[in-house]
């Protein structure tokens, strides 16, 4: 049907072949398409490309002569390119994202299908795909990429394909036993870039200065949010973007730090747990807030907005809004967001660590867990605040560096646990065994008086 062209417009002019085989020709087209028959019942169009009704025919017969033929072989009947597939795929992904019942992972399956995928296969029948194609793509991601990709690159790849596959076998474009074994030889991956102690210190003394050096208001008002916005994500550890931009208020919950140990008033030590949405599913985090350092910026941000700045912080903990948002009131997306703290670590220049790793707004995250191990946290601890597993904090962040540990390392650690010790000054030695030894004469003659007195 052609753009512009009602349902009650078009007039079809048909003509039948034979039983399950008919020729139509569309209003406004010259060719003959055919409508065949599956064995299933179901019917597909097709084009036969061509003006001329004997060859139309002819086409039609030879393309049910097929299908008939692989239904027989027990093969798929109709040939569906991959890149149409795929599509149908992103289209599904989007549905689910639109719903509410997809993750934050449809949205990486659709930018490794749309940009690497579809490129790279698109031309293939989807049952076709085999392990010749599937090299095909890792020699494309290569090339593209002008190295070997990162095993978890092509570990989100191999899952995009296989729900491109499971699309196929839902809609009968191809058979469970056509799906090919996927692999991954990508390169080790390297760990993660971080900023250390002195750089976050620089980071957040900096960028309130950052503010005035934007040129226009919206520019200034993402790097006011982003002084806040940073300082949230070092004390907590969230994924930037979709899991730190959807916190409410609501989402946040003062917390005590000591339990069952009786009640310390207004003393008692307390921190923020804040109730967020990760990749995966539903999880809840506490705040490193013994400094303020959360509940800091959260005030800032309260103070913002005209309807909340006069809340005591029970009622704006019941506040169904969005914490992280500009002081116009809209949620900047996660790409503007990182545009800018890129922009503000090469105003720095720190925007590459010391091995030429690019460092970004994700990398606070990174810090986070380096912190965390330099601290002695379990790393089963670490997993659970931070939304992940074990295998993927030991594969990412548990190389630390020698200069991390240079306390325990030095001796000074010990050093500052144990009592100072001297070189003993022998002239106080001296009088002090001279006062203990007339201390014990003292006690043997009073020994001696008593039992004097006793005998007698």
């Amino acid at each position: 049907m052609r753009y512009g062209v009602t349902k009650q417009e078009v007039r079809f002019e048909e003509r039948e072949v034979t039983e399950g085989v008919t020729l139509y020709k569309r209003d406004r087209s010259r060719l003959w398409q055919a409508r065949i028959r599956r064995v299933s019942g179901t019917w597909i169009s097709i084009s036969t490309r061509t003006e001329d009704l004997e060859v139309a025919k002819a086409v039609a017969l030879r393309r049910h002569q097929e299908m008939k033929d692989a239904q027989a072989r027990g093969e798929i009947d109709i040939v569906r390119k991959f890149a149409d597939v795929a599509n149908l795929t992103m289209k599904e992904l989007q549905s689910e994202l639109a719903s509410g019942v997809g993750r934050q992972s449809n949205r990486d399956y659709i930018l490794a299908i749309r940009g690497w995928l579809i490129p790279a296969l698109g031309r293939y029948p989807i049952a076709k795909i085999g392990h010749a194609q599937l090299v095909l793509l890792d020699q494309y991601r290569t090339d593209k990429l002008e190295r070997k990709a990162n095993r978890s690159t092509i570990n989100t790849h191999n899952a995009a394909l296989n729900r491109v596959f499971r699309t196929a076998v839902a809609r009968g474009y191809m058979m469970p036993l056509q799906i090919p074994a996927l692999f991954n030889n990508g390169a080790k991956t390297n760990p993660r870039p971080y900023f250390d102690d002195d750089e976050c210190q620089l980071i957040l003394k900096k960028l309130p200065e950052f503010i005035a050096r934007g040129h226009k208001d919206c520019s200034r008002a993402v790097r006011e949010l982003l002084v806040d916005y940073v300082a949230v994500l070092c004390n907590t550890g969230m994924r930037p973007g979709v899991e730190s931009l959807n916190l409410k208020w609501n989402q946040i919950k003062r917390i005590s730090v000591f339990r069952g140990e009786g009640d310390m008033g207004e003393a008692a030590p307390s921190t923020l747990r804040f109730a967020v949405v990760g990749k995966k599913r539903p999880r809840t985090l506490v705040c490193r807030d013994i400094d303020g350092n959360v509940s800091g910026p959260l005030k800032a941000l309260q103070q913002r907005f005209e309807e909340l700045k006069d809340l005591s912080e029970e009622l704006l903990f019941k506040q169904d809004a969005y914490v992280f948002r500009t002081r116009e009131g809209g949620v900047p997306n996660h790409q503007r967001l990182t545009k800018s703290f890129k922009i503000f670590l090469r105003w720095l220049g720190i925007e590459k660590d010391a091995h030429g790793n690019v460092r970004t707004l994700y990398s606070l995250r990174h810090t986070y867990a380096t912190s965390g191990l330099v601290k002695d946290l379990s790393m089963e601890t670490l997993a659970a605040q931070m939304g992940t597993s074990r295998p993927m904090i030991e594969r990412h962040y548990s190389k630390l560096r020698p200069e991390m540990k240079v306390v325990e390392l030095s001796g000074w650690r010990e050093r500052a646990k144990a009592p100072a010790i001297t070189s003993p000054d022998m002239s106080n030695l001296v009088q002090l065994l001279m006062e203990q030894n007339q201390k014990l004469m003292q006690r043997i003659e009073e020994i001696a008086r008593e039992a004097r007195v006793v005998q007698s």
